[in-house]
Parts: C-alpha cells; structure tokens; sequence
C-alpha cells in the first residue's frame, strides 16, 4: 500500500510589500561609500601602509609583531605608540575591506530590483491576483506604503537592526518588531501621533489586516525609573483621552531590571488580539 504524502499547508498572506527595499539600501551605500573613501585616503598616506600587524601569544607572553617583505619585527612593549598607530593602520585595511564588501553587497541588491520589475510585482498587478492570494484590500497597501512621520530623538541610540532592515532602541523592540515582521502585519515605528497635548511617537502602530482596525503598542522598558514611571502613566492617560484603551486597542508590555517583557506571553496576546493563526 502507497503512502500518502503529507502536504504543508500554504501560508496565510496578510499584506506584501510592493516596494523592495532600494532607498533604504542607496542611502546604506551612499554612507559606506564615503567610508571607503576616508578609508582609503588614511591607508593610501601613510608610509607604513605596506606594514602589518600581528599578535603572536605564546602562554601569558605576547607580542607585537609588524611584518614587512616577509620580515617580522617585535615591537617592544615600550614602545606603545608605535603599537597603536600601526594596530589602527590596521584595523583601518581591515575595516575597508569589510566596507567594500558591504557595497558591492548592496550593488548587487540594487542591481537586481532597478533592473526590471520582479515577477511578483507583475502578478500584483492584477486585482483577481491578489484576490485569489487573499491579500489585503487597497486601505492597508495604502497606509503601509505611505510616508510619515518618524521620531528623530537621538537617531543614534537606534543600534539594533531587524531581519526587514529596519533600527529599532532596545533589544525588546527588536523582539517586538521581529515578531510582527514573522506575522506579516503591517506597521510603523515611532510614527507621529498628533494629540490634545501636541506630537508624540508610539513605539509601533499596526494595522490590523482583516479589519484595517489600528493599534498602538508601546514597551515601557525603564519601569524601576521614578520618572519614567510618572511619564508612563501620563502617556497613558493621553491615549485614552485620545481613544486608545489598555486592554482594547492599546497593547502595553513593561519591563525594569529585575523583571523582563516574556515574548511568548506576548506572541499568546498579539494573536489572540488580532485572531492570527
């Protein structure tokens, strides 16, 4: 008797992006580009660019090595100048060759995306296409594709970069945001909300797909921070002034030193909440 295979269920479609990631990925360029620009006029002026460097251990004994033709030198431990400047030489050869590996990664990238339009953004031409996938209607393409405005406070403290692409503060809205992206559900992080009490910036607002319903999400991290604490409740209260309830449209998770945010408690409630499956 043959065995009757098993076949994996198709995945539910919640939205697609229409557009690749080019601008995000030129402007990636443009910043790596003028690193190996400054890189490549530090090591070209140096006259002992042709030298590298080297750490020989040997038990607790180490050494510091430069290498030239083919001849190691020791640099003595006296000498510490020496040592950093020709240990930064080389940090800089070795940092512009990552660099421009970097760019021709994201050459390649763009390459592939403004060469022609791909095979599924033909297919998404087509309304009976993305009806027959079970995409969302033209409202969440609409919002999801639109600009807004996002939080430019401290832009460098967003250090921590998601699968999408996108950089987020903490190591909890990493997990946040990456759970939204394995569902498939269309949001924005820190986007301006105009309030009775001026502008702030939720940390997610996502729409729901089947509903077009939005909801905001904010991770309140510093909980065992006295001010912050005050500044949390205020938040709060300015949400419900403006419609937007803990428990119903509101999603919070809190978090301070000695207690963290359980991502699998908050998969459990982000499913239940907008009936994913």
């Amino acid at each position: 008797m043959s065995k009757v295979r098993k076949t994996q269920p198709l995945p539910t479609i919640s939205y697609i992006r229409r557009e690749p990631r080019t601008a995000e990925i030129e402007a990636d360029l443009l910043r790596l580009q003028k690193e190996a620009s400054n890189l490549q006029r530090v090591v070209s002026k140096n006259p002992d660019r042709k030298k590298r460097f080297a750490i020989y251990k040997n038990g607790n004994s180490t050494k510091w090595v430069v290498i030239e033709d083919g001849k190691k030198t020791v640099i003595s431990k006296k000498d510490v100048a020496l040592a950093e400047k020709t240990a930064r030489l080389a940090w800089c050869r070795a940092r512009l060759r990552e660099v421009n590996i970097e760019i021709t990664a994201c050459q390649r990238y763009l390459n592939c995306f403004r060469s022609k339009e791909s095979h599924l953004q033909q297919l998404l031409t087509h309304a009976d296409f993305r009806k027959l996938v079970g995409t969302t209607d033209e409202a969440v393409e609409k919002w999801l594709n639109e600009p807004f405005e996002s939080n430019s406070f401290h832009p460098e403290q967003k250090i921590l970069r998601t699968r999408s692409g996108l950089l987020v503060r903490s190591k909890s809205e990493l997990a946040i945001a990456t759970l939204l992206e394995e569902y498939c559900l269309p949001f924005r992080y820190e986007c301006r909300l105009d309030t009775s009490a001026g502008a702030c910036y939720p940390d997610f607002m996502i729409m729901d797909p089947k509903t077009c319903r939005i909801y905001i999400w904010e991770h309140f991290g510093l909980m065992d921070d006295a001010e912050y604490e005050t500044k949390t409740y205020q938040k709060i209260h300015l949400y419900r002034q403006e419609g937007y309830f803990p428990g119903d449209n509101l999603i919070m998770t809190f978090e301070d030193a000695d207690h963290h945010v359980d991502m699998h408690a908050v998969d459990v409630l982000l499913r239940e909440k907008l009936n994913l499956e």
